[in-house]
């Protein structure tokens, strides 16, 4: 929200004008991604109206977009400084601290302060306690959260919001009320961002319960959120993580499916559509075609600096497929939906895996890049996107340690090192993000935010080997179950047939029997006549 000045003398109107335009320009200069000139209307903003804070907002925002976090939060104290009730600028340098600095305690003391801020909306409040909530996690101290958690009452507003019972009209007051607590009325437009915040913040609530250990909250909020946004395939994405977390494998198996039948809707564009605005760079298009994906997997892989790895090319047994997405038989395992790339293996009779192919999935690829999917990102990024996405699973596969897995450019694994055990649809730590709905930036446009990971522990690990082998007990014994009934049908069978043989041949020797004598009736028959015409005579 920009702020407000005295316009009423005509020369200040004037120079209102021009502060706007550059205001405006910067900002549509910022989108397109043009940051030199956006810089340049930014400090000529700046020059006209330096006591303003507007104009240190779109530098900072232009400084986050460069990659330069430090001069960002510079530039958010700046605007602070000239106006300290600016909410704005105090959200959007907390989320910087927290989410670009990792600096969760100098954001709990921002967010703190910023809370009592007169200008402060329920929706605001409501912002502020959720960054408060991460950053606690952020330092490991769930419990803290936890309890700050249930204090959280501005969280009954997203409640109403959300009932299944409230019609358009009551929303339309609802978010007038849960966004600016009074005059002047929110048009269209903002009605429609000020939902956008509602889901983001319901997003990220649910997040925190999960990892404070209350998925059965997360689940509760994602339903809320399912009766309205039911075709969002990211919700049930979220669905799914928690209901797996709450041991609901039906409800989980069919959040997954929903996922995937979603994701399907929303083909790879491999075309310009001037209707959508869409330019496809022919060169991204060719990227991400099976064949040229199939032959950078195999040139990355060659040039693997880990020998394991690079020495898979060379091994005639080894394949690589390229596909959209897994199949539903993947998923309905617990593979998850929107895996980059999936190792499949044989497991001999000692028990020991052998990694026989490397799935890739380039819907699921090309979604971890750009999750709006409206375009396709620059083919250099494909391919090394590619390439980790290709070394994390098979180090992952092979339980690499910190170290080996330092030397192929991976960060360091949250999964336990089991060399050759399946990984799960949960929790693929950042290289898997879009698992969230994105988290709608500020209003001032003034910083990103980043999903919280879910970390994954041994505990879960060792849960799903069990069950897994639940499984395969399972199957093994339905298996004998099978073959003991087919040996009992069988044995019947043979029993029933051999008494049908002896029935039969006494039917068949009686009949015989029967036919044989039938001829001689008729000829005892036809001598009685004759004795009795030569009596007559």
């Amino acid at each position: 929200m920009r702020r407000q000045f005295d316009t009423d003398d005509g020369n200040h109107f004037g120079e209102a004008s021009r502060y706007t335009a550059h205001l405006d320009r910067g900002w549509s200069l910022l989108e397109r991604g043009d940051y030199q000139r956006a810089r340049n209307s930014a400090h000529q903003a700046l020059q006209l109206h330096d006591e303003m804070p507007d104009a240190a907002m779109l530098l900072a925002a232009i400084s986050l977009a460069e990659g330069d976090p430090e001069s960002s939060l510079e530039w958010y104290e700046r605007a602070i400084d000239q106006d300290a009730d600016y909410v704005e600028a105090q959200l959007a340098a907390a989320q910087l601290l927290l989410y670009d600095l990792d600096d969760p305690a100098r954001a709990i003391a921002r967010a703190e302060t910023a809370r009592e801020l007169d200008e402060a909306t329920t929706a605001d409040r409501l912002d502020f306690g959720v960054l408060e909530l991460e950053a606690l996690l952020s330092l490991g101290q769930p419990s803290v959260a936890l309890d700050r958690l249930e204090l959280l009452h501005e969280a009954s507003a997203l409640e109403e919001l959300l009932h299944p019972e409230t019609d358009r009209r009551q929303i339309e007051r609802l978010l007038q009320e849960f966004a600016i607590d009074a005059d002047p009325e929110l048009d269209p437009e903002e009605l429609e961002a000020t939902m956008a915040r509602v889901v983001a913040l319901t997003v990220r609530l649910a997040r925190v319960c999960m990892e404070v250990g209350k998925p059965e909250l997360a689940m509760q909020w994602f339903q809320r959120l399912l009766r309205r946004f039911g075709d969002d395939a990211d919700i049930w994405y979220l669905f799914n993580e928690a209901a797996y977390m709450l041991g609901e494998s039906v409800k989980a198996a069919h959040a997954a499916l929903q996922v995937l039948q979603l994701d399907t809707q929303r083909p790879l564009p491999e075309a310009d559509d001037p209707k959508q605005g869409v330019k496809v760079d022919p060169q991204a298009v060719e990227a991400i075609t099976p064949s040229a994906m199939h032959r950078a997997v195999i040139e990355a892989l060659q040039a693997c600096p880990d020998a394991q790895l690079s020495a898979l090319t060379r091994d005639p047994s080894f394949v690589v497929i390229v596909d959209d997405a897994p199949s539903f038989e993947l998923v309905l395992e617990g593979v998850d939906p929107r895996v980059r790339a999936l190792a499949l293996a044989t497991r001999a009779a000692s028990g020991d895996a052998k990694l026989t192919a490397l799935a890739i999935y380039r819907r699921n690829l090309v979604r971890s890049i750009h999750s709006a999917l409206v375009d396709l990102p620059d083919p250099a990024l494909i391919h090394k996107e590619l390439a980790l996405a290709v070394f994390d699973e098979l180090a992952v596969f092979y339980g690499f340690d910190d170290e080996r897995r330092a030397r192929m450019g991976l960060p360091k694994t949250e999964w336990p090192s089991n060399p050759g055990e399946h990984r799960s649809a949960r929790g693929l730590a950042a290289n898997a993000a879009p698992a969230a709905v994105e988290v709608e930036a500020p209003p001032a446009k003034a910083t990103k935010k980043k999903a919280t990971k879910k970390k994954a522990t041994k505990k879960k690990a060792a849960k799903k080997k069990a069950a897994t082998k639940k499984r395969t007990a399972a199957k093994k014994k339905a298996a004998a179950k099978k073959k003991t009934a087919a040996k009992k049908k069988t044995a019947a069978e043979k029993q029933t047939a051999a008494k049908k043989k002896p029935a039969a041949k006494k039917k068949a020797a009686a009949k015989k029997k029967s036919t044989a004598k039938k001829p001689a009736k008729k000829a005892t028959k036809k001598k009685a006549a004759k004795k009795k015409t030569a009596a007559k005579k």
